[in-house]
């Protein structure tokens, strides 16, 4: 008996469990996202135990992808330049322009517009510290 691979790439599951019904009854048919193996194999006998429903499969594997989508960490929050601006007003406000000028000192800069981008995250969570401090 010959072995066939058959693999499926759709844009939507719609489009895919038209493909997969209209295979039903001809195959057996297993469901992998992603997968680089078969996912198509013969039936050996027309006595063999029917295939899950398609419907059903589709069904497991898309509550699959939601859980691990779920499970995963948000995004990080984008911050742009007026949240530095924002806390260090808000900081000098506060605590004083040398307690300002103490946190920039850490970041090797004199002023919040020098701050690299990539520093920004850092600068707020030190301003946050600096903050909450009595």
């Amino acid at each position: 008996m010959m072995s066939y691979t058959l693999s499926i790439v759709s844009d939507s599951l719609d489009d895919l469990y038209a493909t997969i019904s209209a295979l039903q009854g001809k195959a057996t048919v297993e469901i992998s996202a992603g997968a680089t193996e078969p996912v198509k194999k013969p039936r050996k006998t027309k006595e063999a135990a029917p295939a899950q429903p398609v419907q059903e499969k589709v069904v497991e594997m898309v509550a699959k992808q939601n859980v691990e989508a779920s499970a995963a960490e948000p995004a990080p929050a984008v911050i742009a330049y007026k949240d530095v601006a924002a806390a260090t007003l808000e900081l000098v406000g506060k605590k004083g322009k040398p307690a300002a000028l103490a946190i920039l000192k850490e970041f090797n800069v004199e002023t919040a517009p020098k701050l690299s981008e990539d520093k920004w995250a850092e600068y707020l969570d030190a301003v946050k510290t600096e903050m909450d401090r009595l």
